[in-house]
């Protein structure tokens, strides 16, 4: 995958990947803050249904979903990665000056 700049991919990395997976996972109920997910509709690497699961899991109620009409996993690289900015800075403009939930701010 050298156009996404994974000229290997070591097992120590798999790894990883897969605990930090089960991690998060299993903290997405203790996540408040805004959060924008964004997949590749047609990701070639990562499972179809893992946006709408983390979606679904986290406790933030201002949350947004959003897929992208791409065949790639590298949706942020080529065609298309400016859609993809474009809505990153819309949700940032949208959340920034907004106050912290009760739950996310530091006690």
């Amino acid at each position: 995958n050298k156009h996404i700049n994974y000229t290997k991919n070591p097992l120590t990395a798999i790894k990883q990947l897969s605990e930090l997976m089960h991690v998060v996972q299993n903290t997405l109920q203790q996540v408040h803050l805004p959060m924008l997910v964004i997949q590749g509709s047609k990701d070639p690497t990562v499972t179809p249904t893992s946006a709408q699961g983390i979606f679904d899991n986290a406790a933030t109620r201002e949350k947004e979903l959003v897929f992208v009409e791409s065949e790639r996993h590298g949706i942020i690289n080529g065609d298309g990665s400016e859609a993809v900015f474009e809505r990153v800075f819309q949700f940032l403009e949208h959340t920034r000056n907004r106050p912290l939930p009760a739950a996310a701010t530091p006690t």
